[in-house]
Protein backbone atom coordinates (compact mmCIF):
# COMPACT_ATOMS: atom_id res chain seq x y z
CA UNK A 1 0.00 0.00 0.00
CA UNK A 2 1.16 3.53 -0.67
CA UNK A 3 1.13 6.38 1.93
CA UNK A 4 -2.00 7.90 0.79
CA UNK A 5 -3.78 4.53 0.25
CA UNK A 6 -2.91 3.60 4.42
CA UNK A 7 -4.26 7.72 4.58
CA UNK A 8 -7.65 7.02 3.50
CA UNK A 9 -8.20 3.76 4.97
CA UNK A 10 -7.57 5.08 8.53
CA UNK A 11 -10.10 8.34 7.31
CA UNK A 12 -12.53 5.95 6.61
CA UNK A 13 -12.26 3.83 9.92
CA UNK A 14 -12.00 6.75 11.85
CA UNK A 15 -15.32 8.00 10.48
CA UNK A 16 -16.79 4.74 11.04
CA UNK A 17 -16.34 4.14 14.15
CA UNK A 18 -16.55 8.04 15.36
CA UNK A 19 -13.43 7.96 16.78
CA UNK A 20 -11.79 10.94 18.78
CA UNK A 21 -8.97 12.25 17.03
CA UNK A 22 -7.00 15.27 15.53
CA UNK A 23 -5.56 15.29 11.85
CA UNK A 24 -2.73 17.60 12.24
CA UNK A 25 0.52 18.40 9.62
CA UNK A 26 4.50 18.36 10.70
CA UNK A 27 3.68 22.10 11.65
CA UNK A 28 1.21 21.10 14.91
CA UNK A 29 -1.19 23.02 12.99
CA UNK A 30 -4.93 20.93 12.13
CA UNK A 31 -4.94 20.89 8.04
CA UNK A 32 -6.86 19.54 5.12
CA UNK A 33 -7.49 16.00 5.19
CA UNK A 34 -5.12 15.29 2.15
CA UNK A 35 -2.52 17.62 3.34
CA UNK A 36 -2.27 15.16 6.91
CA UNK A 37 0.71 13.37 8.15
CA UNK A 38 -0.16 12.48 11.69
CA UNK A 39 -2.80 11.48 13.61
CA UNK A 40 -3.65 12.05 17.07
CA UNK A 41 -6.08 9.91 19.29
CA UNK A 42 -7.03 10.01 23.06
CA UNK A 43 -8.92 8.02 25.34
CA UNK A 44 -10.05 7.95 28.76
CA UNK A 45 -8.66 5.14 30.45
CA UNK A 46 -7.63 4.21 34.13
CA UNK A 47 -4.55 6.45 34.44
CA UNK A 48 -3.94 9.74 35.30
CA UNK A 49 -5.47 12.19 32.66
CA UNK A 50 -5.93 8.97 30.03
CA UNK A 51 -3.74 8.32 27.25
CA UNK A 52 -2.94 9.57 23.83
CA UNK A 53 -1.86 7.68 20.68
CA UNK A 54 -0.01 9.32 17.89
CA UNK A 55 0.43 7.62 14.22
CA UNK A 56 3.15 9.12 12.23
CA UNK A 57 3.45 8.94 8.50
CA UNK A 58 6.11 8.26 6.25
CA UNK A 59 6.77 7.15 2.80
CA UNK A 60 6.44 2.84 3.86
CA UNK A 61 5.70 2.84 7.28
CA UNK A 62 3.94 4.17 10.07
CA UNK A 63 5.20 4.75 13.80
CA UNK A 64 2.72 4.48 16.48
CA UNK A 65 3.23 6.00 19.75
CA UNK A 66 1.30 5.54 22.72
CA UNK A 67 2.27 7.72 25.96
CA UNK A 68 0.36 8.83 29.18
CA UNK A 69 -0.50 12.02 30.00
CA UNK A 70 2.00 15.21 30.56
CA UNK A 71 1.97 15.01 34.39
CA UNK A 72 3.47 11.94 34.75
CA UNK A 73 6.53 13.19 32.14
CA UNK A 74 6.37 16.60 34.72
CA UNK A 75 7.05 14.51 37.69
CA UNK A 76 9.79 12.46 35.91
CA UNK A 77 11.50 15.75 35.22
CA UNK A 78 10.92 17.48 38.82
CA UNK A 79 11.95 13.83 40.20
CA UNK A 80 14.65 12.25 37.86
CA UNK A 81 15.77 10.08 40.40
CA UNK A 82 12.88 7.80 39.65
CA UNK A 83 14.24 7.47 36.18
CA UNK A 84 16.54 4.43 37.33
CA UNK A 85 13.71 2.77 38.81
CA UNK A 86 11.24 3.21 36.24
CA UNK A 87 13.82 1.69 33.60
CA UNK A 88 13.77 -1.60 35.50
CA UNK A 89 9.98 -1.63 35.64
CA UNK A 90 10.32 -1.21 31.71
CA UNK A 91 13.17 -3.44 31.19
CA UNK A 92 11.07 -6.27 33.01
CA UNK A 93 8.05 -5.73 30.97
CA UNK A 94 9.87 -5.52 27.34
CA UNK A 95 11.84 -9.11 28.57
CA UNK A 96 8.14 -10.40 30.01
CA UNK A 97 5.04 -9.01 28.41
CA UNK A 98 3.96 -10.26 25.15
CA UNK A 99 0.24 -10.14 23.66
CA UNK A 100 -1.05 -12.55 20.92
CA UNK A 101 -1.42 -10.65 17.44
CA UNK A 102 0.42 -9.26 14.55
CA UNK A 103 2.68 -6.62 16.30
CA UNK A 104 4.40 -5.97 19.59
CA UNK A 105 4.93 -2.45 21.22
CA UNK A 106 8.07 -1.89 22.97
CA UNK A 107 7.62 0.29 25.93
CA UNK A 108 11.02 3.24 26.98
CA UNK A 109 11.00 6.87 28.18
CA UNK A 110 12.17 9.49 25.79
CA UNK A 111 15.14 10.95 25.84
CA UNK A 112 14.40 14.45 24.24
CA UNK A 113 14.63 15.63 28.30
CA UNK A 114 10.52 15.51 28.24
CA UNK A 115 11.01 11.57 29.88
CA UNK A 116 7.63 10.88 28.42
CA UNK A 117 6.64 7.11 29.50
CA UNK A 118 5.63 5.21 25.99
CA UNK A 119 5.22 2.52 23.75
CA UNK A 120 6.23 2.03 20.28
CA UNK A 121 5.27 0.08 17.04
CA UNK A 122 6.65 0.52 13.85
CA UNK A 123 3.70 -0.60 10.56
CA UNK A 124 5.30 -1.07 7.25
CA UNK A 125 2.34 -0.78 4.78
CA UNK A 126 3.34 -3.65 3.45
CA UNK A 127 1.81 -5.24 6.52
CA UNK A 128 -1.54 -2.38 7.18
CA UNK A 129 -2.31 -3.74 3.52
CA UNK A 130 -2.20 -7.49 4.67
CA UNK A 131 -4.93 -6.46 8.05
CA UNK A 132 -6.14 -3.00 7.64
CA UNK A 133 -8.96 -3.40 10.28
CA UNK A 134 -6.92 -5.65 12.60
CA UNK A 135 -3.83 -3.14 12.40
CA UNK A 136 -6.40 -0.40 13.12
CA UNK A 137 -7.59 -2.22 16.06
CA UNK A 138 -4.15 -2.52 17.23
CA UNK A 139 -3.93 1.19 17.26
CA UNK A 140 -6.99 2.05 18.49
CA UNK A 141 -8.00 -0.50 21.44
CA UNK A 142 -5.15 -2.53 21.99
CA UNK A 143 -2.67 0.56 22.63
CA UNK A 144 -4.33 2.17 25.16
CA UNK A 145 -5.49 -1.11 26.46
CA UNK A 146 -1.89 -1.75 27.22
CA UNK A 147 -1.24 1.63 28.52
CA UNK A 148 -4.27 1.16 30.50
CA UNK A 149 -2.84 -2.52 32.05
CA UNK A 150 0.58 -1.10 32.56
CA UNK A 151 -0.39 2.16 34.46
CA UNK A 152 -0.37 0.93 38.01
CA UNK A 153 3.45 -0.10 37.94
CA UNK A 154 4.60 2.45 35.63
CA UNK A 155 2.56 5.40 36.55
CA UNK A 156 2.79 3.95 40.12
CA UNK A 157 7.30 4.56 39.88
CA UNK A 158 6.78 8.03 37.96
CA UNK A 159 4.87 9.23 40.79
CA UNK A 160 6.70 7.79 43.63
CA UNK A 161 4.36 5.61 44.77
CA UNK A 162 5.60 2.13 44.36
CA UNK A 163 9.60 1.41 44.07
CA UNK A 164 10.58 -1.18 40.96
CA UNK A 165 10.40 -4.15 42.89
CA UNK A 166 6.53 -3.51 44.28
CA UNK A 167 6.29 -2.87 40.38
CA UNK A 168 7.19 -5.62 39.34
CA UNK A 169 5.45 -7.54 41.66
CA UNK A 170 2.32 -6.05 40.49
CA UNK A 171 2.46 -6.46 36.86
CA UNK A 172 3.18 -10.52 37.55
CA UNK A 173 0.07 -10.59 39.90
CA UNK A 174 -1.89 -8.55 38.00
CA UNK A 175 -0.87 -9.13 34.43
CA UNK A 176 1.08 -12.35 34.24
CA UNK A 177 -1.04 -14.03 36.86
CA UNK A 178 1.98 -15.14 38.24
CA UNK A 179 1.54 -15.83 42.26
Amino acid sequence: MTKSQVKAKIVEYIKVHNLRSRLINTHNKPILEKEMDTFYFWYDVQAPYGVECSVFLFEECMEVRGYYSECIAKELQEHPHRISELYEVINFINARIWFDGFYYPRAYITVDGLCDVAINTIIPYEHFGMAPIETMEYITCYYPEWLEKMAIALCGVSLGVFNSSTAIMSIKQNVLNEE
